[in-house]
């Protein structure tokens, strides 16, 4: 069995397909535990779509805009979802549900011969799941509507704790009611 590197290093790669998927728990009134939709903006399959991990993954034209990883600890720009209003589609289908802000969106990046319909069939290879939360809408007309979106770690209501807490410290400054000190050097 090839892996994905072993795949992409040689002289005719596998054409690379993007899935995407949708969790609209946050957003529907009664969750029913399988609420995902899932669409891939990749050309190549059938007409029916992508399968993945059991689930078909229908073709919409897609764009994201800037994606970046920056390891020297700046911060990014957050990315946006642009997607193409083709016959009203998406706009039957999530519109209906109202605003998407809180929609977790999960975006995975494989070549086509891994998926399930394709010619070695592998879960466990990808480039990777990047995991997103559409924060609000910024744009809408005829033709696109376009999504702001945060990662994990740039959720706008997450609170971190206000203090740092330190081995050396925590004995000496935590007050915890009900907790006596030496419990806490335990």
């Amino acid at each position: 069995m090839v892996s994905i590197v072993e795949e992409l290093n040689t002289l005719t790669p596998d054409a690379i397909v993007e899935l995407f998927e949708f969790d609209v728990t946050p957003i529907i009134p009664i969750p029913t535990g399988s609420d995902s939709v899932y669409y891939t903006n990749s050309n190549v399959g059938n007409l029916y779509g992508i399968l993945w991990d059991g689930n078909s993954y229908t073709p919409f034209p897609f764009t994201f805009i800037n994606i970046k990883s920056v390891g020297d600890g700046s911060a990014l720009e957050r990315p946006t979802l642009s997607v193409s209003n083709i016959n009203n589609v998406f706009f039957a289908i999530f519109l209906s549900l109202g605003d998407l802000s809180g929609v977790r969106v999960v975006r995975t990046i494989t070549c086509y011969k891994f998926t399930d319909n394709g010619s070695e069939p592998n879960l466990l290879s990808y480039f990777s799941k990047q995991e997103y939360s559409i924060v609000r809408k910024m744009k809408q007309d005829k033709l696109s509507i376009e999504y702001e979106l945060a990662s994990a770690l740039d959720f706008p209501n997450l609170k971190l704790p206000r203090r740092q807490i330190l081995a050396s410290k925590t004995t000496r400054n935590l007050y915890a009611p009900g907790v006596s000190r030496t419990r806490l050097r335990s």
